[in-house]
């Protein structure tokens, strides 16, 4: 275990110290919170808002936590301002989050009047917010990549990602003096796709140019879950002899011979699973991996193979000295992985209601939705919300497991 917090706290001495930070204390979500995601068409996505509920549900399950998305296409910090009220504070929100930035530089050099338009209108935002008593988490705007094909031309493709970088040191300064947790994604999300172009000239998270996959919103969901203060580690176990070492789980051994070990354990926190192709980022951005460990170490086991099974269900076979050095289960076919993907997928739900909800419904013309009509249905789609969000905090309660360890002949 101790391998494994020396892991994390390099890799956020790390971060830090290449200014991916603002050095300000974050903060951590209280039960009953309500976060909603404000931001342009990177936040409407739902990709990284998705991967943040995923794994707060999951390295929380005890916390009641709901989620709103208040991403609008093409917006702008200024934009996201004039429809605060409308958008985000008539939720009644107790923790904002805002990624803004990508529309606001111009898609082009450096310009000071939208320089200072941003800044004056981030300020703006975290001031009203505020003034509701909720509290606030910034993320910087992220990187456009300028070799693939675009809408706009490559010269201004090219002097794009300077702006942006400084947009977002002009974004951290304001951070630290307005005394707001922040996470400088663009810094992270550049050095990652520059490393990765070195040894792929084909490698992108961009695909057209502005908007992320996967991989880019992963990195965006690591950056945001600093910003809130809730890089806590999954859970973990070392196994020895005569010594058993947890870590936000806890154990009961029911058999621990030469050849076999069966324990029952129930975990506090649990590893999330991103869509497999993030995985193309994993090899450049280690602390996506460090932040998802789920660790399992088993000292002094017999020479040879082992073959461990949970819940019933084989997972994997591996060498005794494997387990002796610690193994990361969180990409092995466990019913952590069944678990994360039922969550995935009742979030993936939850914000699509959500969006028509607010979008379709709410939102709609007079002359699409009489306002019975538009009652009714905003009634349904609040149910519909509601129930999704019940069972993402109930499917998680499940977290007893039967644990066999079995030493392979």
């Amino acid at each position: 275990m101790k391998r494994l917090l020396s892991c994390i706290t390099l890799c956020l001495w790390l971060a830090f110290s290449v200014a991916y930070a603002a050095a300000q204390p974050s903060f951590q979500l209280r039960d009953g919170d309500r976060i909603v995601f404000l931001g342009d068409s990177i936040t409407e996505q739902r990709i990284y808002t998705r991967y943040v509920m995923d794994y707060l549900t999951l390295r929380y399950p005890e916390m009641s936590l709901s989620f709103r998305n208040a991403g609008w296409v093409s917006d702008t910090a200024g934009g996201g301002l004039k429809r605060l009220q409308r958008d985000v504070l008539s939720l009644q929100p107790t923790v904002v989050t805002i990624c803004y930035g990508m529309n606001d530089g111009g898609v082009g050099a450096f310009n000071r009047v939208n320089y200072e338009r941003f800044i004056s209108s981030m300020e703006e935002l975290v001031q009203q917010i505020r003034t509701t008593g909720a509290r606030v988490a910034l993320l910087t705007p992220g990187v456009v990549d300028p070799d693939r094909k675009n809408w706009n031309s490559p010269e201004r493709m090219r002097a794009y990602n300077p702006t942006l970088g400084q947009f977002a040191r002009g974004e951290v300064m304001l951070a630290r003096r307005l005394g707001v947790p922040i996470f400088n994604i663009h810094t992270l999300m550049l050095n990652a796709q520059t490393q990765a172009k070195s040894e792929r000239k084909d490698f992108t998270m961009i695909p057209d140019g502005v908007h992320p996959d996967s991989a880019g919103h992963a990195l965006m969901a690591y950056g945001l879950i600093q910003a809130l203060g809730c890089n806590q580690p999954a859970a973990s176990l070392e196994i020895g002899d005569e010594r058993l070492t947890s870590s936000r789980c806890r154990v009961k051994v029911l058999a621990h011979t030469s050849d076999k070990l069966v324990f029952l354990r129930r975990d506090e926190a649990l590893p999330m699973a991103f869509d497999p192709a993030a995985d193309v980022l994993f090899p450049y951005e280690p602390e996506l991996i460090a932040m998802n460990r789920y660790e399992l170490k088993v000292k002094n086991l017999t020479p040879g193979k082992w073959k461990l099974t949970v819940n019933g269900k084989a997972v994997a076979e591996m060498d005794g000295s494997q387990l002796s050095a610690g193994v990361d289960l969180a990409p092995l076919p466990g019913p952590w992985r069944e678990l994360a993907k039922q969550v995935d997928q009742l979030c993936r739900e939850q914000e699509s209601a959500y969006y028509t909800r607010w979008r379709k419904v709410e939102l709609a013309d007079a002359q699409v939705l009489t306002p019975g009509e538009r009652a009714s249905e905003l009634r349904k789609l609040d149910a519909q919300i509601a129930e999704l969000e019940r069972k993402r905090r109930t499917v998680v309660s499940g977290r007893t497991w039967k644990w066999e360890l079995v030493r392979v002949p």
